[in-house]
């Protein structure tokens, strides 16, 4: 597995590529960074105030899927998982891309997954892990109503 880190971590809007054990050496010029709308949504108050992202090619190869991604700092409450960064596949360029979005700034750490055992031959055809953006929303949408409903109960 070939890790990718996105470390936006020492300036906002400013991003940089880290792929050490890549098989193939990335040009990092041919890594950039791009500005892209942010997708509004009434759940997400999070990034409300968010007009754009940053969203960044990682280079997996074509074949290979991403795994989960990992923040550094942990704690930082300012970064959510699906709702101030996140994953997508750009399925006219084939590549895979980390986004973030105000107010988080991290370090973001996933590795590509190569599909000499594919994923969802490990979890009995139910699932795999080559979620699009849309389906992520509504992943996203549903936990935020299950932590309403929860709070409720409480």
């Amino acid at each position: 597995m070939g890790f990718r880190t996105l470390d936006c971590s020492s300036r906002e809007g400013d991003c940089i590529l880290i792929a050490p054990n890549a098989k193939v050496k990335r040009d990092p010029n041919r890594y950039k960074c791009r500005r892209e709308p942010m997708p509004q949504t009434n759940w997400n108050i999070l990034a409300r105030n968010s007009k754009t992202r940053i969203a960044c090619p990682i280079g997996c190869e074509q074949d290979a899927d991403l795994s989960v991604i990992q923040k550094k700092p942990i704690d930082n409450k300012n970064c959510q998982k699906y709702y101030t960064y996140g994953k997508y596949r750009d399925h006219k360029e084939g590549e895979w891309y980390l986004w973030l979005t105000e107010p988080c700034v991290a370090k973001l750490t996933t590795h590509c997954r190569f599909n000499d055992i594919p994923y969802h031959q490990q979890n009995n055809n139910t699932t795999t892990n080559n979620i699009d953006e849309e389906s992520a929303l509504k992943i996203a949408e549903k936990e935020q109503r299950r932590g309403r409903k929860l709070k409720k109960v409480a």
